[in-house]
């Protein structure tokens, strides 16, 4: 019975965790900085048609107190195809990055957008999530 309780909160909080706001930037010390806040970094599709793109914005909001700058977002295959904010983003205000997957290929999908900006060192992934089936017409 315990291992099924401790199996159960761990499933909890990993799912939780998935799909729970995201904060990170800010400074150490008392300088003006920006900060990346995300809703969540994942979204599951779901079952997506063979050959049918499919596309989702993620609303990136600065919450610091300095601007923001996306400086690369690099989808992890040529199977995904990126756009984003390009110039900066006021404290307080909103950009986005989309994303399009190229559904292609059958099966089960896992593609990861490598967010880089300038609230802190190292990259934020978005992940995209799903499985493209065939549709029989």
């Amino acid at each position: 019975m315990k291992k099924q309780l401790l199996t159960a909160f761990i499933l909890f909080l990993t799912y939780s965790a998935s799909f729970g706001q995201i904060e990170v930037g800010g400074s150490k010390d008392a300088t003006p900085s920006s900060k990346v806040w995300i809703e969540t970094n994942v979204y599951n599709f779901g079952n997506v048609p063979l050959g049918t793109p499919v596309s989702i914005t993620f609303e990136i909001k600065n919450s610091g107190n300095a601007p923001l700058l996306i400086t690369k977002a690099d989808p992890s295959c040529n199977c995904t195809l990126v756009d984003y904010t390009k110039t900066e983003i006021a404290p307080g205000e909103k950009g986005f990055v989309k994303a399009t997957y190229d559904a292609k290929i059958m099966g089960k999908f896992d593609k990861r957008i490598f967010l880089y900006t300038n609230a802190f060192e190292g990259e934020m992934d978005l992940i995209l999530k799903g499985e493209v089936i065939y549709v029989k017409d």
